[in-house]
């Protein structure tokens, strides 16, 4: 064999090696070698081959090629593909051998709110609302967004898209096993006796549904089934993930809860732990619990917390407490600038990931209660000022406005006290949110108070929502509150106070497309919200994608790989330990020895 071949073979075995150690999926096909004879070579020589590579060939043909003599070659799968290719390269017949490599087609999802998922891939655009969670709901900081400003996903998924092998734990307040984007990916604990895909600490009991919607939003994040033509997309298009129910369905858990979810999701074979959750006391027995994790090989990824400060001097946990095993993650806007609700800390807090305007599945569907202000609404006055309905604009538009006689140049009368309210049956639903649009035109210290009560009667005796004064200018708003509290399952009495003092008088207020939106359990619903608890899932997602990738990494290889992996950014270089926002690509590409793995030359 010449020179030349020798080293051109040994090239292709080290790529085809390469190309091997860097993915989970194999980087050609098993049992089979492309092999280039010389052109010399009659098609019956190399059907009679030599006695060197006869004994692995099981069949061969002839590749319909415009130029060169080559074959596809299927030999026996007790050698490897490697070691044939050694072997042939020794026929003086052949010029090159190589592996028979795989393509794949570029992976983008064809989910239905995968264009509002700027974390995975941001186009610069504007997030603009979702199904009933409107313009009101979306949040404006970094808003539109800064193109390319992802963790780089569409890349990342032409590499791997199943994470099937690998199960995550969502520790939350359930998750929604049955909702359409996320039941084929659900792990399925039918065999262990956990027929509904995990466990609920917070009741003990083997029914870890979600009753609150968070548990559900972060479990969408790490893995809403990919491009199934609905819906948002997961970090991983496939995965387990393991339901473990430790909070209430306020949201609100303990360390006996928490602590006993890890340890469940430990001895039931999870491999990554999402933990969204937070509080401010150091806590030994949940320390213990992160303990066990790492000694089980498991990765735990926290939240930094969203009070828009320093863990470093006012730590969170489970955030700080600090193992080789576990990530604590700060939010990101559109921009990639950090948050500002988002907790940081350099020594503390790890890396930054997508953590506003994030679209997720939601264990609540909505149903839309409308009103048009001509029935039902109780009003009283302390002057000839009052509340009244009008047909506005050439739609007409109903409205309620105050004064009554509203024309944009009436004139609304000093020391009013206006009230309208309206109750209305709540009690089918588990959430509610009320929402309208404004027309402001008031003097000085002349006040619109929103109310909302629990039950019939006067609402200004609820709790206040909003008090805006003293806005002029015609200005236009749409305002919505998250009234479930005072109106979820019960009558909800809502209301509007108009409060002017002695002074400058206006034009008066207009109110339109009033709603009250109930949202009831469901399987087919989504949301669009923010928080540390959203940029967690999308860093637990990439975990699970890395440990199915290179299934031989240790939980501390994956979190080194996440870390080292990201995307440096300036601003982040104060804020977190790493100062890097969490990039897929860069972490799959991050290449390093796992753990527990040597290697020494063969003499």
């Amino acid at each position: 064999m010449t020179s030349l071949r020798k080293i051109e073979i040994l090239f292709l075995v080290l790529f085809a090696v390469q190309s091997q150690a860097a993915t989970s999926d194999p980087a050609y096909i098993s049992g089979e070698v492309l092999v280039r004879y010389k052109d010399s070579v009659s098609d019956n020589a190399i059907q009679s081959l030599s006695s060197v590579v006869a004994p692995q060939v099981r069949s061969f043909r002839k590749l319909k090629l415009k130029k060169g003599n080559h074959y596809l070659l299927k030999t026996s799968t007790k050698e490897s593909v490697l070691a044939v290719i050694e072997r042939i390269g020794k026929d003086p017949s052949v010029l090159s051998a190589q592996p028979n490599f795989i393509y794949k087609t570029f992976a983008v999802p064809n989910d239905t709110f995968y264009g509002s998922m700027w974390g995975l891939k941001n186009t610069g655009q504007k997030i603009s609302g979702l199904d009933s969670f409107g313009p009101a709901f979306v949040k404006s900081e970094g808003n539109p967004g800064t193109a390319k400003s992802d963790m780089s996903m569409e890349s990342a998924w032409d590499r791997i898209t199943d994470c099937d092998s690998t199960i995550v734990a969502v520790i939350d307040s359930g998750v929604d096993y049955l909702h359409e984007d996320l039941a084929a990916n659900m792990w399925d604990g039918s065999g262990a006796g956990f027929p509904n895909h995990g466990y609920d600490t917070y009741s003990s009991d083997n029914n870890p549904m979600d009753g609150n919607g968070h548990g559900t939003h972060v479990a969408g994040t790490i893995g809403a089934v990919g491009n199934n033509a609905k819906g948002s997309v997961g970090i991983c298009w496939k995965v387990k993930i393991m339901a473990v129910k430790s909070m209430s369905d306020s949201g609100s858990g303990s360390t006996a809860t928490i602590a006993e979810g890890i340890d469940w999701a430990i001895d039931h074979g999870a491999k990554v732990i999402n933990l969204s959750v937070g509080g401010a006391s150091s806590d030994p027995i949940l320390t213990q619990a992160l303990e066990d994790a790492r000694q089980a090989d498991v990765v735990v990824v926290s939240a930094a917390g969203n009070d828009g400060t320093n863990n470093d001097n006012a730590p969170t946990y489970p955030c700080n407490i600090q193992k080789e095993n576990t990530l604590c993650v700060a939010a990101l806007t559109q921009t990639y600038g950090l948050a500002g609700f988002s907790n940081f800390g350099v020594n503390s807090v790890d890396v930054s990931a997508p953590g506003t305007n994030i679209v997720s599945s939601w264990n609540l569907t909505p149903t839309e209660v409308t009103d048009d202000f001509t029935a039902g609404w109780q009003k009283s006055s302390s002057s000839a000022t009052t509340w009244g309905a009008q047909a506005l604009g050439s739609g007409p538009t109903p409205a309620m406005t105050a004064p009554a006689n509203w024309d944009g140049s009436v004139q609304y009368v000093n020391n009013t006290d206006a009230r309208a309210y309206k109750s209305f049956d709540m009690s089918a639903f588990k959430e509610v949110r009320l929402g309208y649009g404004v027309i402001y035109n008031t003097g000085s210290g002349d006040i619109l108070r929103t109310y909302c009560e629990p039950g019939a009667g006067d609402s200004t005796g609820g709790t206040v929502l909003d008090a805006k004064s003293g806005l002029t200018g015609s200005s236009g708003y749409t305002l919505a509150y998250d009234v479930s509290a005072a109106c979820g399952q019960q009558t909800c009495t809502p209301g509007f106070q108009f409060f002017t003092n002695g002074s400058v008088t206006n034009t008066g207020i207009v109110l339109i497309s009033f709603k009250l939106t109930g949202y009831s359990q469901g399987t087919t619903g989504y949301n669009l919200i923010r928080g540390t608890s959203m940029a967690t899932p999308h860093v637990a997602g990439l975990a699970a994608l890395l440990r199915s990738y290179n299934p031989d990494y240790k939980a501390a290889d994956v979190v080194i790989s996440i870390k080292n992996g990201g995307r440096s950014i300036l601003a982040l270089s104060v804020k977190t330990r790493s100062g890097k926002a969490v990039d897929a690509l860069g972490s799959l590409s991050y290449i390093q020895p796992p753990s527990g793995v040597s290697a020494q030359a063969v003499p």
